[in-house]
């Protein structure tokens, strides 16, 4: 299921449902989500200085949520190691809109 869940894509999400629905009826624990699988992928492609990939993982999160704000505000620091300094603003502003008490964001 691990294998399963760092793969899925924003195309994934009903089939992903279905299989949820599936896990409950087998009284299994596991729920998969699609925006999870995308951000943990993300994190971990931005630890391994994976900037561009964790940028497209991070867009991915941000159109299935556009609420989700640490998915706008790590690509404001992928944006900066990528010294684009304009999109950061972009980024950072964008978190600030979202949630005006996100000091990281203000640094």
């Amino acid at each position: 299921m691990d294998v399963v869940a760092y793969s899925l894509l924003p195309l994934d999400v009903e089939f992903i449902t279905q299989i949820n629905r599936c896990m409950v009826g087998l009284d299994k624990e596991k729920n998969l989500s699609v925006i999870d699988s995308c951000y943990q992928r993300a994190i971990q492609t931005f630890n391994q200085e994976k900037y561009q990939d964790a940028v497209i993982d991070f867009g991915y999160v941000v159109d299935l949520n556009p609420e989700f704000v640490d998915a706008y505000y790590h690509p404001g620091l992928t944006s900066i190691k990528l010294e684009n300094y304009r999109k950061a603003v972009e980024y950072f502003t964008k978190v600030l809109e979202l949630d005006s008490s996100h000091a990281p964001a203000y640094n």
